[in-house]
């Protein structure tokens, strides 16, 4: 237990508070926290934690720490029709959504081992455009690495493309009006 004094912003001035603080130590070296704090507001907030604590340095060469994440990893691959890997493909397993890396790598965890329908569904991609599916698996077990090829139908043109495409004499000559008279009216609201 702790006690403190803390200043109220609400206009009551200081007031006294106590705090409780309790931390178990579970097996495992795993620790939970719960306490108290009291905000300069006046309202109490609760909090709690847990922490999990392994010493690697004390492992005799030759002997294995190994974790368990529950469920089964599906694993894939989105690139595009050129084999060039494509971020932000959003594919669902169940109810699970997954988007490829940079790399165009994407995992799921799902329960069971059973094969599981696959969608790739291109109206949430996290890469701009718009996207079609050129080839997908209907299913995929787990364990293995589903291949997904997309292809983008509009989207986001190449700049590249863009600075290749215009000349400067193709380009419109836009009217500029003087710094301090675009200064002036932006300040008065005119511009």
């Amino acid at each position: 237990m702790s006690h403190s004094i803390v200043f109220l912003v609400s206009g009551e001035g200081f007031q006294q508070v106590t705090g409780v603080s309790l931390s178990i130590r579970m097996p495992h070296d795993t620790v939970a926290n719960f306490s108290t704090l009291t905000t300069p507001f006046g309202k109490t907030l609760y909090l709690a934690d847990v922490t999990s604590y392994e010493q690697l340095g004390s492992a005799v060469s030759g002997q294995m720490i190994s974790h368990s994440i529950a469920g089964s990893p599906i694993t894939g691959t989105c690139k595009d029709a050129h084999g060039e890997p494509v971020f932000g493909c959003a594919i669902q397993i169940g109810k699970e959504i997954a988007y490829s890396d940079n790399r165009g790598e994407w995992s799921i965890r799902v329960k069971g081992t059973k094969s599981q329908p696959i969608a790739v569904v291109v109206n949430v991609f996290a890469n701009p455009g718009d996207w079609r599916v050129v080839l997908a698996p209907e299913t995929v077990a787990s364990g293995t690495t589903a291949d997904i090829v997309v292809e983008r139908v509009q989207g986001v043109p190449n700049a590249k493309s863009i600075a290749d495409s215009i000349t400067p004499a193709e380009t419109a000559a836009v009217p500029r009006k003087n710094f301090w008279k675009r200064l002036w009216a932006a300040a008065t609201g005119r511009g």
